[in-house]
């Protein structure tokens, strides 16, 4: 009789002791599953965004930079998206972020110049960033445009 209750204990004891250990396991197993598939989702939306600087030109008397980037990714770009890029200039002795649209110098603007109407930034469609930048344009430069997500390109031009 001893042995049957010492073994029900022992059998409950060791029931309590697994949900215990599952109940303290299954969430942290959950929340890696959880992370790894955020994780997964935004390397594939990444790998998935490409583009290239195709041209750029400064022009001097107006202090402004226009460029051509082509959408070479998979991926279709949202209006909000391309708003949220980053444009930075620079060479050996000036170094500026240049922000999106605030209408006073310096700022960047866009258009998209082969369009299909949808709105969206599709692969093959090209957009024009004009920069209005507060600096005189003279001598060797670095553009770079950085999207939303980190995919990015960049390029240099002169100013004579």
């Amino acid at each position: 009789m001893r042995e049957v209750i010492t073994i029900s204990l022992l059998t409950i004891s060791s029931v309590i002791g697994v949900i215990v250990l599952v109940n303290s396991i299954f969430p942290s197993v959950y929340q890696v599953s959880a992370s790894v598939s955020s994780i997964s989702a935004t390397l594939n939306e990444k790998i998935r965004t490409n583009i290239d600087i195709i041209f750029v030109i400064g022009d001097n008397s107006t202090n402004t930079v226009s460029l051509w980037i082509k959408n070479i990714g998979s991926s279709k770009i949202s209006s909000k998206s391309i708003e949220m890029s980053d444009l930075f200039i620079y060479n050996t002795s000036i170094y500026k972020r240049i922000p999106y649209n605030t209408g006073t110098r310096p700022y960047w603007i866009y258009t998209i110049e082969n369009d299909d109407g949808d709105g969206y930034w599709d692969r093959g469609e090209t957009i024009n960033v004009t920069a209005y930048l507060d600096f005189d344009l003279h001598g060797d430069y670095n553009v770079v445009f950085i999207l939303y997500n980190g995919a990015s390109d960049k390029d240099t031009f002169s100013v004579g």
